[in-house]
């Protein structure tokens, strides 16, 4: 199946400061060409995307599907920036791509064991944590938008610095007394449903925790049910942190407000569409958020956790 050019999601990588358009017009390339091989239809969901992105980052795929670790280095890039497209721009969606679901060949993956480097999974979670936008009743944790503001104006290390930080010390439980960071460990292995990790070359079985705070076997099928939960939820956060947060404050107040009146992502994307961020850039002080954003975000507040029992949790 022929993929035409995405315009829309070229000027979206040029507008966002996140390439140049010769940089975009390769991206849009690589997503086209990842679609040409991997699945039959172009998605619209994130999740199918993150699938997608699961898929091509074992190690060993590139010999599997017979293209070479730089192609499938490219698939991956351009697929993570799809992603966040996707994830900014919902409302639009439904004039551009066809409205089936993606069927993913999923006989490409290695079934015997899933193996994912760090570099791999660092940027797999990073595409998770910035397209998890909140909208609470009283405040907004809109990081998506957050992460616009920062590269729209060349403050792209200052957001980053912040989103290492966050992952780096995502919590993951050897035992109920043996917790290592995430920033320990060379390589994620999923075998016969059972999670481990290579941590100074020696593979450890890891664990998951519970809802009533126990330790149990962490077995999964994929990459996609390994999440990355909040041991503090971040509404629970966010409510405590209010009366310091001026500068969400004041973003929140600016998107409900707003003719679009922003309640949701695609509202949010809505807004974007219709305002651009210019509005938001000369009515928050990028400085002050920048430092309640590190209060929020506080270090060691994220573990993995088998998304089964993570979807059972209230407020998040």
């Amino acid at each position: 199946m022929r993929i035409e050019k995405n315009e829309f999601f070229i000027q979206w990588l040029v507008d966002n400061n996140i390439t140049s358009r010769e940089s975009a017009v390769s991206y849009d390339s690589y997503v086209r060409n990842a679609f040409s091989y991997i699945a039959k239809l172009q998605a619209l969901d994130t999740n199918t995307i993150e699938e997608i992105i699961n898929i091509l980052s074992e190690n060993g795929i590139a010999k599997n599907i017979k293209k070479s670790p730089k192609t499938i280095l490219n698939y991956l890039s351009g697929l993570r920036a799809y992603g966040e497209f996707l994830n900014d721009t919902t409302e639009i969606n439904g004039a551009i791509f066809p409205g089936e679901n993606i069927e993913i060949l999923t006989q490409l993956s290695s079934t015997e064991e899933q193996v994912y480097t760090y570099n791999t999974l660092y940027k797999n979670f990073a595409f998770r944590l910035i397209t998890q936008d909140r909208f609470y009743d009283n405040i907004y944790f809109p990081i998506s938008l957050i992460k616009q503001l920062f590269y729209k104006t060349n403050n792209k290390a200052r957001f980053d610095r912040i989103l290492k930080s966050m992952i780096n010390s995502i919590n993951i439980y050897l035992s109920e007394k043996d917790v290592i960071l995430f920033e320990d460990i060379s390589e994620l292995k999923i075998k016969d449903k059972t999670v481990s990790v290579v941590c100074a070359n020696n593979n450890l079985v890891i664990y998951t925790p519970t809802n009533t705070s126990r330790l149990e076997p962490f077995l999964v099928d994929k990459l996609s049910d390994v999440s990355i939960d909040h041991i503090i939820p971040q509404y629970t956060i966010m409510q405590e942190l209010k009366d310091d947060l001026p500068e969400f404050k004041k973003l929140t107040e600016i998107l409900k407000q707003s003719a679009t009146k922003v309640s949701n992502r695609p509202t949010l994307a809505a807004y974007k569409n219709k305002f651009g961020l210019d509005s938001i850039l000369q009515s928050i002080d990028l400085d002050q958020l920048e430092n309640e954003l590190r209060l929020v975000v506080r270090p060691k507040n994220l573990r993995l956790m088998n998304r089964s029992l993570n979807t059972s949790k209230g407020k998040k």
